[in-house]
C-alpha cells in the first residue's frame, strides 16, 4: 500500500494519493505517530507540496523502524 502511494506521488497524481490515505491510518491506527505523519502527508498531498516526498519518506522511515 505505501508502495503504491509512493507511485502516485512519483506521478504527481496527488488527488489519487489523497485517497489512500484513510486506508492506511485504518492499517496503523494504534500508532499515533503513524498517523499524525499521515495527517500532515494528506495536508501536504491537498496543498500538492512537492515536498511531500520527503513526508513520505518519514512515513516509510516511521513504518519499517
Amino acid at each position: 500500500m505505501i508502495g503504491h502511494l509512493e507511485e502516485l506521488i512519483k506521478a504527481r497524481d496527488y488527488d489519487s494519493a489523497v485517497r489512500v490515505i484513510p486506508t492506511l491510518k485504518s492499517l496503523f491506527h494504534e500508532q499515533s505517530e503513524i498517523v499524525h505523519t499521515l495527517d500532515d502527508l494528506k495536508h501536504m498531498l491537498d496543498e500538492h507540496d512537492p515536498d511531500c516526498q520527503k513526508k513520505l519518506d518519514d512515513l516509510k522511515h516511521l513504518v519499517v523502524g
